[in-house]
């Protein structure tokens, strides 16, 4: 993910008004796709005889206590995106898209 991105969506970040200031939809579906493709390759060469090791020190080990668990974060991490995506189409009375 660009760093820009990153700094733009951190937690503690505020939002704007100003849409030019985020990448357009494109630009953000194109971002979902690659990122997926490589969590997907990452995964595809991971040895899976290191799934119950500690997960690395900078992960929360209440929430990532192993590899393991931190690559099941990775696999549904979008899917909380989309829950807070159907929050506020909802809040902002605007039509479902995902139902």
């Amino acid at each position: 993910m660009p760093q820009a991105t990153q700094d733009l969506f951190k937690g503690g970040s505020v939002s704007v008004a100003d849409p030019s200031r985020y990448p357009s939809r494109v630009e953000i579906d194109e971002l979902f796709r690659s990122g997926r493709t490589y969590a997907i390759k990452a995964l595809e060469a991971f040895d899976e005889a290191r799934w119950d090791d500690p997960s690395p020190g900078d992960a929360p080990a209440q929430f990532f206590p192993t590899l393991g668990s931190l690559w099941g974060m990775a696999g549904t991490h979008q899917f909380w995106h989309i829950g807070h995506l159907t929050v506020c189409r909802t809040a902002m009375k605007k039509k479902r898209i995902l139902t």
